[in-house]
């Protein structure tokens, strides 16, 4: 029994070497190089095909591979190299070695949309009547719609008649001719349309500019638009003039500032001299300063300079004061968006300056106003102008006039007085009119003030901005 079971042993420990020395004498067969049947391929979109990969050597121990797209928007592929075209562009397909990634290969592919073929080509207009000189522009469609290739030739069989250039049609001289829209793929398939060139004169019946009244000031520039009808007119030119060059000049519609005064610029049609239009050019200068209440500094102070603010001792002058309120109130305005505040309360507002970003505030609840000195031409007349807004924080609170005053520079003689009365709330307002400086008069004082009688008025303002004075000028 002994012997039977030392054989048995023997016999496992032989069978045991031999397969170790089986497993030495079996080698790895490293892969050595990956390849595609093609590096290129053209698709169309929805088409397919698959790719062969060889992996070398033929009997490499490992031959898996990884298959990828390095744009699946454009071409999708599947762990068998089956790509399919997904949309126009191109796209690279890559295979690699699951046993070494430093081997693969990789085919570029570029897929298009199919050839959708032109059927036929059609033109808006089949027959047209033109004037010398007139143009019209043809408007064509190409059958099917999304037919691939949507280029057309155009071309006139008598160019000395009409000629066509994109679709648009200028007529040159009587008689007839035919224009051919062709398609670019096919010349078989085109459209065409029997143009006439008559000689006959469509006259000029109006002619308009897009403004009628300019205030401009000097160094400005604007161009005006002009309208001529019919649309069909032959001659659509015009000519522009100045009545005044020191003042303005025009050139091809462009107005330019030259000088104070007032100038019509006038355009006229060479069509019919007597047709015209005309726009009335005024410019000033105006001669307050800081007249929007402005701040270059950004300085958020009740300093409104170079406005004088008035003392109760300046109001008395006419007999103005009172004994409510303080004297030195009134403010600055700062515009911050939708919303603002003015300076000695802080309490918001949600209105906006007319322009810039401050503008000046007379608080009712204080006898106050402010002023500026202006040099002025006697018997010469001047536009004066402010724009008002009221503001109060409930509907009980009412307004005593406030007053602009155009008086002597010493204050102690009132040449105009106008009441800046604006019936709303929360809303602009302009008030403006004209005077006549008298004889011996060469500054005047434009004064702002407002009186406030009736203690129960708290809380509540004016806000005055955008104020003007100015010379007319004949």
């Amino acid at each position: 029994m002994k012997k039977y079971i030392f054989f048995l042993i023997s016999a496992v420990m032989f069978i045991t070497s031999a397969c170790k020395n089986d497993d030495k004498n079996e080698k790895l067969v490293p892969v050595s190089d990956v390849t595609l049947n093609t590096t290129e391929l053209n698709l169309l979109t929805g088409s397919s095909q698959t790719l062969m990969v060889t992996v070398t050597p033929a009997d490499a121990s490992y031959k898996s591979v990884n298959w990828s797209s390095t744009n699946a928007s454009v071409v999708t592929v599947n762990l068998k190299g089956e790509i399919v075209a997904v949309k126009s562009g191109e796209a690279n397909i890559v295979v690699t070695s699951l046993y070494n990634s430093n081997f693969f290969a990789t085919c570029r592919v570029t897929v298009e949309d199919p050839l959708i073929p032109v059927t036929g080509v059609k033109l808006d207009e089949t027959e047209l009547m033109l004037t010398l000189g007139a143009k019209k522009h043809l408007t064509v469609s190409i059958e099917p719609f999304n037919a691939t290739n949507q280029g057309i030739k155009w071309s006139s069989s008598d160019d000395n008649v009409a000629t066509v250039n994109d679709g648009e049609i200028t007529a040159i001289d009587e008689g007839k001719t035919t224009i051919k829209a062709t398609s670019l793929e096919n010349d078989a398939i085109f459209a065409i349309c029997e143009v006439t060139v008559e000689n006959i004169t469509i006259p000029v019946t109006s002619v308009t500019l897009d403004e009628t009244n300019l205030m401009l000031n000097l160094g400005e520039q604007i161009t005006l638009t002009v309208s001529v009808k019919p649309d069909e007119a032959t001659n659509k030119d015009v000519e522009w003039t100045s009545s005044n060059d020191n003042v303005a000049t025009v050139i091809d519609g462009v107005v330019t500032v030259t000088g104070l005064g007032k100038a019509i610029i006038k355009a006229i049609s060479l069509d019919n001299d007597d047709v015209f239009a005309t726009c009335e050019v005024l410019v000033i200068k105006n001669l307050l300063e800081n007249s929007g209440f402005e701040d270059p500094d950004n300085n958020v102070t009740t300093d409104v300079s170079p406005w004088v603010v008035m003392t109760q001792t300046d109001l008395s002058v006419d007999g103005e004061n009172t004994s409510y309120g303080n004297s030195n109130r009134t403010d600055k305005y700062i515009n911050g968006g939708e919303a603002g505040f003015w300076v000695n309360s802080g309490t918001p507002r949600n209105f906006t300056p007319r322009g810039g970003a401050y503008c000046g505030r007379l608080p009712v609840n204080a006898t106050n106003g402010l002023y500026q000195i202006v040099d002025v031409t006697p018997g010469k007349t001047y536009v004066f102008k402010v724009y008002i807004l009221n503001f109060r924080n409930n509907t009980n609170q009412n307004f005593k006039p406030e007053k602009l005053r155009i008086k002597s520079a010493d204050g102690l003689t009132t040449l105009k007085s106008v009441d800046l009365n604006n019936p709303e709330y929360d809303v602009w307002m302009e008030v403006s009119g004209e005077i006549t400086i008298p004889d011996g008069t060469d500054q005047i004082r434009f004064q702002i003030s407002q009186i406030r009688t009736d203690t129960t008025e708290t809380n509540a303002g004016r806000i005055i901005d955008d104020c003007m004075f100015y010379q007319i000028y004949e």
